[in-house]
């Protein structure tokens, strides 16, 4: 009730304090893009600046070289590497080159990680590729820990990995062998009668 109250308080006083809704219209005849006044985009932007209108612009960028979207030069360098055909389904109809932190996130999709797994031993050195096998197989979440934010830096974690993952093997092999050992010292102790 308070509250319809005020709204007709309020509601009752729009008259008496009418808001200005007349507002001139600008009008810049010969207005044109000046160097002084070049508020272009930035490089890795798409936007277009207040000011130019899209055919000024693109007249501009053609004029100076700039491409603003790279997307068909992209679609048409994927369409023509020849490692393509190589690629599962999946990224072989991507209009460009997956990335390796993108196929890295699809090792959290269930349903993608086989073909994930096949597009991350063809961008990985082949000296990894036993450890992504592996670590596939058996440790999914130690395979997933080498993301990082280039593709760069994605495979020198996957060689540091490898290292660390054959270092590892060894050890557990050498344990074993060691136990295998003990365990036959034991047995032959104890086959002598006393």
């Amino acid at each position: 009730m308070l509250l319809l109250a005020v709204l007709a308080i309020l509601e009752s006083m729009r008259p008496r304090f009418p808001l200005p809704v007349d507002w001139p219209e600008p009008t810049l005849p010969d207005w044109a893009p000046s160097s002084k006044n070049d508020f272009s985009p930035n490089s890795h932007c798409d936007d277009y600046c207040d000011g130019y209108s899209h055919e000024q612009w693109d007249r501009m960028t053609r004029k100076r070289g700039i491409k603003l979207s790279r997307k068909a030069e992209l679609q048409e360098a994927w369409k023509a590497d020849p490692s393509r055909e190589h690629f599962p389904d999946r990224y072989q109809q991507w209009n460009y080159r997956p990335f390796l932190g993108e196929i890295m996130n699809d090792l959290a999709e269930t349903r993608w990680q086989a073909d994930a797994l096949a597009a991350l031993k063809l961008m990985s050195p082949p000296e990894t590729h036993q450890y992504l096998d592996e670590a596939f197989a058996t440790d999914l979440a130690d395979l997933r820990r080498c993301n990082a934010a280039t593709g760069k830096e994605i495979a020198a974690n996957f060689q540091r990995s490898a290292a660390r993952w054959e270092i590892s093997k060894q050890k557990e092999a050498q344990e074993m062998r060691r136990e295998n050992e003990q365990s036959l010292q034991r047995g032959a102790i104890s086959s002598f009668p006393s």
